[in-house]
């Protein structure tokens, strides 16, 4: 199971920023996340003693040194533009055993109306269980690129042990018909500084889940990487 936090938002005077909304919102929560809980005034994880207790630390997968267990759903290519009072949805997702740090997002949207300069209002907002199941077919169609594909087993290890999931680690993916596709933009969350890139198309699967069609693999699904949908071709 993964828990959907969905925030319906407008933007009263628009929006126009270097960044597109989703990764914006992601990239300022996470900067909140750490200023409330990180106690080291050097601010860095690698040599905190403290780091194994740390609320930053662990949602964030080691400081983004494996895989997050909170992420925000994201396009290849999102809107950077947005005109007066236009809407989007923001849909942002925690595995239940980190339930008990689900305040410090909820808090993040009650407590801010403007992001970068620009004023915005929730409109409605939806929580949701997504259950678990297989899906159907042995095929899907991944539509946003995974990065760093060899080690999607290993990410959901990580998870496994480190979020209490249950899925399948006996996970299998092998290309049919796919390219690579590349965002030329480079991107940073803290100090992590990556590139939106790899393999989209028809992929044949073992063991693969709806959740994971949703919240997407590979080591930028925590910004949108890796999503996909059944094949129905």
């Amino acid at each position: 199971m993964v828990i959907k936090y969905s925030y319906l938002i407008q933007f009263p005077f628009g929006f126009k920023a270097y960044r597109d909304v989703p990764f914006t919102f992601y990239y300022e929560f996470i900067y909140q996340l750490k200023r409330l809980t990180c106690i080291n005034i050097e601010r860095k994880c690698e040599d905190c003693i403290l780091k194994d207790a740390c609320i930053y630390f662990h949602l964030t997968g080691k400081n983004f040194a494996y895989y997050p267990g909170i992420l925000v759903k994201r396009d290849f290519v999102e809107k950077k533009n947005y005109a007066p009072n236009e809407k989007v949805t923001l849909n942002f997702y925690l595995f239940p055993s980190l339930l008990q740090y689900e305040g410090y997002l909820t808090g993040f949207f009650e407590t801010k109306n403007m992001i970068r300069e620009h004023l915005f209002q929730i409109l409605d907002f939806k929580k949701e269980n997504l259950e678990l199941h297989d899906i159907k077919t042995d095929k899907i169609k991944i539509l946003n690129p995974i990065s760093e594909i060899d080690c999607i087993k290993e990410q959901i290890v990580y998870y496994n042990q480190n979020y209490d999931t249950s899925f399948n680690d006996e996970i299998e993916i092998k290309p049919i018909q796919i390219r690579k596709i590349i965002d030329q933009n480079r991107y940073q969350i803290q100090n992590y500084r990556f590139q939106f890139s790899g393999e989209v198309g028809t992929f044949q699967v073992v063991n693969w889940n709806n959740i994971l069609l949703e919240i997407g693999v590979g080591k930028t699904n925590f910004v949108g990487g890796g999503v996909g949908i059944e094949n129905q071709d």
